[in-house]
């Protein structure tokens, strides 16, 4: 009868009062597992972050918690530490304490126990990250659309040497944001990475931060780009047209070159 069933059970309203006034006077707490074997309701949602200690993702799960508990709703919260065995086994756990449903930001590739969630019809939730080719909920914001934005905001305040982070390259919202960044960058005077540019790029987690910070103050700073109507011979013109899309940029190159060829020279 405390598991809210007296009306269905046919128990009289005068003795289910008395049974919860008895139950309150003895600060009786019920046996959550126990209702939920008798309900097949638990009132709780298990959320699997990555990380706890990312300040993104304990945002994200103190704004779930707060959501749950005015649907009456209690929130396990397990860290999968961005290991698919771990995240597997949380998962396993989860459904083990007979949790309602699960909100998942997955690892990289998993996908295994995820797949097992959905072709059982278990209540599942992917946010942050998700499988294109899987038929299951998910809520992400554009990453594509975002990056290019960030991006374009910047070019737009004259900046031209613009880099981009990212962090689990084997991740698709990371290919959403490179392909967002790449698309701002598409312009003449603004190229994309060559294949050979691609080649150098390291891993963040393989690079000291404090080396990456100074790679970054170290890097060459200089005035923004002007536009200008200029006069080249026609064979010039020609010539860096023919290297293709960027071919301002290859000319800027060539031109900074003489220019700092000629101020060595004056120096001498």
């Amino acid at each position: 009868m405390l598991s809210g069933q007296g009306n269905k059970k046919g128990i009289s309203a005068e003795t289910q009062n008395r049974v919860f006034a008895c139950a309150r006077e003895l600060a009786y707490e019920p046996n959550l597992l126990a209702r939920s074997l008798n309900t097949g309701i638990s009132k709780t949602i298990g959320l699997i972050l990555p990380s706890i200690s990312d300040s993104f993702y304990a945002h994200i799960a103190h704004q779930i918690e707060s959501e749950a508990e005015k649907e009456g709703y209690s929130l396990m919260i397990a860290s999968s530490n961005s290991e698919i065995e771990r995240e597997n086994a949380m998962i396993r756990l989860f459904r083990s304490k007979k949790v309602d449903g699960m909100i998942i930001a997955p690892t990289k590739i998993s996908k295994r126990e995820i797949s097992r969630l959905v072709e059982s019809r278990y209540p599942v939730l992917l946010f942050d990250r998700y499988f294109p080719e899987m038929r299951v909920n998910y809520v992400i914001i554009n990453n594509e659309e975002s990056s290019y934005k960030l991006v374009r905001h910047l070019i737009d305040k004259g900046f031209r040497k613009i880099a981009i982070i990212t962090t689990n390259p084997h991740l698709l919202t990371m290919d959403m944001r490179r392909e967002g960044y790449a698309n701002a960058l598409s312009d003449p005077d603004n190229p994309p990475l060559t294949e050979e540019q691609l080649a150098t790029v390291v891993r963040l987690r393989d690079v000291p931060g404090e080396t990456l910070l100074e790679k970054f103050r170290n890097a060459q700073h200089r005035e923004s780009k002007q536009t200008i109507t200029a006069r080249f011979d026609a064979d010039v013109v020609r010539y860096y047209r023919a290297k293709g899309k960027g071919y301002q940029s290859i000319m800027n190159a060539a031109l900074r070159a003489c220019m700092e060829a000629e101020q060595a020279a004056m120096k001498h």
